[in-house]
């Protein structure tokens, strides 16, 4: 009786060049093709990072439900409140008979936050006071998969303003980047069939 054949397998050291390919189809059509069949496990190897500046901080908590992404957020525990622009108005609020009371409410929460912190607590506890409506900066990772993913969810005309906003924002600048992004970015925008 003859043994199996042996098991071969190809690797590949980092910095040495390929085995050149000499016909077959482009890694764009095999991206093209998987997408059409459902094969969304090979854009897991292809991310993008995002520097996501003045959104807040109840957005950043919808974000950070998207578990397969990285995140980084601002720190309020180690930086402290700063500057005039620290929060978000909704757009239901701005210009409307509301927004009047929500600045003041805004104002208070700030003045008791710098009370608290001149008081001698420190800022990780005094944040406690700050609404959710305080501005945060956060960088996100994504791979290409995840990306399709959080778009079919938070594009919907059923996701919050500032999420789907943010998401429509995210997916124009990478089409910026042209070539494939483009192309990934428009696939993201497709409506789930």
């Amino acid at each position: 009786m003859s043994s199996p054949p042996a098991a071969t397998t190809r690797s590949r050291r980092w910095g040495a060049s390929p085995a050149p390919v000499t016909a077959g189809p482009t890694p764009r059509s095999r991206a093209v093709n998987c997408w059409r069949a459902g094969h969304f496990s090979v854009f897991e190897h292809v991310s993008a990072t995002f520097a996501i500046e003045g959104i807040s901080r109840a957005y950043s908590h919808q974000l950070v439900r998207h578990r397969l992404a990285s995140f980084c957020q601002r720190s309020q525990r180690y930086t402290r409140l700063e500057g005039g622009d620290w929060y978000v108005v909704p757009p239901s609020i701005a210009g409307s008979d509301s927004e009047q009371a929500y600045r003041g409410y805004m104002a208070y929460a700030r003045t008791r936050y710098e009370s608290l912190i001149a008081d001698g607590l420190k800022p990780e506890d005094a944040r406690f006071v700050l609404p959710e409506a305080c501005k945060t900066d956060i960088a996100v990772t994504m791979n290409a998969r995840e990306l399709m993913s959080f778009c079919a969810l938070r594009l919907d005309a059923h996701a919050q303003w500032e999420i789907r906003g943010l998401a429509g924002a995210m997916l124009d600048a990478l089409a910026e980047q042209g070539a494939q992004w483009a192309e990934i970015a428009g696939w993201c925008r497709l409506p789930a069939e």
